[in-house]
């Protein structure tokens, strides 16, 4: 009785062993997968931040690339900068010639244009040079005796009367403006037709002397060359040659004589090509 009852029980007692390791076995390999699992998604993390990270190197590495070579481009763009600047300046002074050139074209058009006095003939020169302290007294031309031109010579621009030679030498002329103190020449008024010495109070303009307190002149009245004094050397001087405008005009008490302000028609800071004429 005691055999029969002890079988089943051991029966039931192997089954029960071998149910627990195999339940160990399958916790083992849940949680095997579980880890691996895991770990994939470790290792695809640690993939995708190599990667970012591999990308932002490149980047760097593509920037300071990029930045090295910049410097030979700005070198570059330097040395083409001052290549155009150059170009830009004899460019610039290309036009400036040309211009002048135009202005000297001009100039001499309208000198050709002159109503020369009869018994006078022309000579063309340039200023030579000017003194900044006789800015608006004196000037040098670049033609002198050697071609005829002597002293008391009127000298004229394209506008009018510029002033009168006061010296002469091979190569050169020496001009007294026509608004130096020194400067006086007979002078007539266009409408009023009515005499007196026009005498250079400088900088900028003249007056008009001598002229009786009941003359009757208008402002903005021409002013002409008279030619009543002779030269020197006895030859005559040019008349009918422009002064300048009358640009105001006052009576003074006890004076018998008007107080005549005239405005030069030539502009005397701005001189280049002018006529000099010589009397036959």
């Amino acid at each position: 009785m005691v055999r029969r009852l002890q079988r089943p029980y051991s029966r039931l007692g192997n089954k029960g062993s071998l149910a627990w390791p195999a339940a160990i076995v399958a916790l083992i390999i849940i949680a095997w997968l579980i880890s691996l699992v895991a770990g994939r998604g470790q290792v695809g993390g640690a993939v995708t931040a190599t990667a970012g990270k591999s990308a932002k190197v490149a980047n760097a590495v593509g920037n300071e690339t990029v930045g090295f070579l910049e410097i030979f481009r700005f070198r570059s763009n330097v040395r083409r900068a001052r290549k155009l600047e150059a170009e830009i300046g004899l460019l610039q002074a290309e036009l400036q010639q040309a211009s002048a050139a135009k202005r000297e074209n001009e100039e001499l058009r309208q000198l050709l244009k002159l109503n020369i006095p009869s018994g006078f003939q022309t000579v063309s020169a340039e200023v030579a040079t000017r003194s900044m302290d006789l800015w608006f007294d004196t000037l040098v031309l670049d033609r002198g005796s050697e071609a005829g031109i002597g002293l008391q010579n009127i000298v004229v621009n394209n506008k009018g009367i510029v002033g009168e030679v006061v010296e002469a030498g091979l190569g050169y002329a020496k001009v007294r403006l026509l608004t130096s103190p020194d400067f006086a020449l007979s002078a007539i008024t266009a409408t009023s037709n009515i005499g007196g010495i026009a005498i250079g109070v400088g900088p900028t303009h003249m007056s008009l002397q001598y002229v009786p307190v009941e003359s009757t002149l208008r402002l903005q009245e021409k002013v002409f060359s008279a030619g009543l004094a002779a030269q020197a050397d006895g030859k005559p001087r040019p008349r009918g040659l422009l002064l300048g405008f009358i640009d105001s005009i006052k009576k003074n008490p006890g004076q018998s004589t008007l107080h005549i302000i005239v405005r030069p028609a030539v502009d005397v800071t701005n001189i280049g090509l002018v006529t000099v004429l010589i009397p036959r």
